[in-house]
């Protein structure tokens, strides 16, 4: 009896661990239907990606820092800077703080448009 009494609990505890569910929060990638691609981007060392962006004059425009869970107390886990040049070509380059030996940066953006703080389209002039 004992062996049956053995094998029923170890069956009842199976059954309730396989059958226990835990509802996870629906991430941003389910709710927003947000799905990775291939994006253009390039990957190399922070000095070359450095002399890259000085070879094209392209200036810090922007920066913003990624923090862990993607809360605004979380630690820093990533940096993205934005870049532009006269020509007004755009490239954003994250970086992984203490990580310098891989750097990536996306590959060009042309026909960058601006906005004010209102949500209206500058023209050229204007941002000069």
């Amino acid at each position: 009896m004992s062996k049956l009494k053995t094998k029923l609990v170890s069956f009842l505890l199976a059954f309730v661990f396989c059958t226990f569910s835990y509802a996870e929060p629906i991430t941003d990638s389910e709710k927003y239907g947000l799905k990775w691609t291939n994006m253009p981007i390039v990957c190399s060392s922070l000095d070359n990606i450095q002399r890259y962006l000085d070879d094209y004059e392209f200036v810090i425009d922007k920066l913003g820092v990624g923090r862990e869970n993607a809360k605004a107390e979380g630690e820093p886990v990533y940096t993205i800077a934005t870049y532009q040049n006269s020509d007004k070509q755009m490239v954003a380059v994250l970086m992984v703080p203490g990580v310098f030996g891989e750097v990536c940066m996306i590959y060009r953006v042309f026909d960058t448009v601006f906005y004010d703080e209102n949500g209206e389209l500058l023209n050229e002039e204007s941002k000069d």
